[in-house]
């Protein structure tokens, strides 16, 4: 029975063969665009889901109404990190992410020869120990518990090192200057990361680098969308009492500033889309 229906359906087929073509074309231009939409979505809804704690961390943004005008902001000021962790109780780490940097050029020896290579903007940044336990990474050499064992270390993700130093194994105590400005030693080198991240930073740099050469200012007032900080909540902090505490730490700091400064909790997961 279902061999004569095969038959017949194949007959009807071929009897009307411009109409089974455009069927047959639109239904796999429909699997197709289903499928290529399923993927793009489940990229888009992945970033930086892979970390093991990502429904705990939060980056620090800033609601500010100046002159009646409402601006959202994605970083802060710098004094924000620096004594965070002491006034909310909530706080189990902290980090800063400070990407205030252009195109940097990075100056490395190998085989006795000086080379110089500018790389793009986000691919470097300043943090502190904690983003190593903030955010997931495998180490392949170095120490996770002190990836920054003295100032002016940076960590390099595989690819870099490889493209400094040909053999990732060597890059640890290798020397690469900064934008000629800062002399790094290697502490580590770390996996690439996935491509579903909104950190891709594969130089990740001591943002501890001794008085002399000390980034940032001591103005609350003074903020830069490259200089995020990232917290994580210890467990079973409720996000609403957390948020609320927070809201007005710029505004206790402000002096006699007449603006509002509304500080929030982003979601990590909520980051790639706002």
């Amino acid at each position: 029975m279902f061999k004569n229906l095969l038959k017949i359906s194949f007959r009807n087929l071929l009897k009307n063969k411009a109409h089974t073509f455009i069927n047959v074309i639109g239904l796999s231009l429909g699997i197709s665009a289903a499928i290529v939409i399923y993927r793009v979505i489940d990229f888009d809804t992945s970033f930086d889901n892979y970390h093991s704690d990502s429904g705990r961390i939060y980056r620090l943004v800033v609601d500010a109404t100046e002159n009646g005008t409402l601006t959202k902001m994605s970083g802060t000021c710098y004094p924000v990190g620096e004594n965070f962790k002491v006034d909310f109780n909530e706080t189990e780490l902290i980090s800063i992410v400070d990407n205030n940097i252009n195109n940097p050029v990075i100056s490395f020896e190998r085989n006795n020869e000086q080379i110089k290579i500018e790389e793009p903007k986000y691919s470097s940044a300043f943090v502190q120990p904690d983003y190593f336990k903030i955010f997931n990474f495998d180490f392949l050499i170095g120490n996770p518990d002190n990836p920054f064992p003295t100032i002016k270390t940076v960590v390099l993700s595989r690819s870099y090192a490889e493209k400094y130093f040909l053999d990732y194994k060597s890059a640890v105590g290798k020397v690469i200057r900064f934008d000629s400005d800062l002399e790094l030693t290697v502490s580590a080198v770390i996996e690439d990361l996935p491509k579903n991240t909104d950190l891709p930073f594969g130089i990740l740099i001591s943002f501890d680098l001794g008085e002399k050469d000390k980034r940032g200012w001591d103005d609350w007032m003074s903020s830069s969308s490259a200089v995020q900080f990232f917290v994580k909540a210890k467990k079973n902090v409720s996000y609403n009492q957390f948020s609320e505490n927070v809201a007005d730490y710029i505004n206790d700091h402000k002096g006699e500033n007449p603006d509002d400064f509304k500080v929030l909790l982003q979601p990590l997961n909520e980051m790639h889309f706002d």
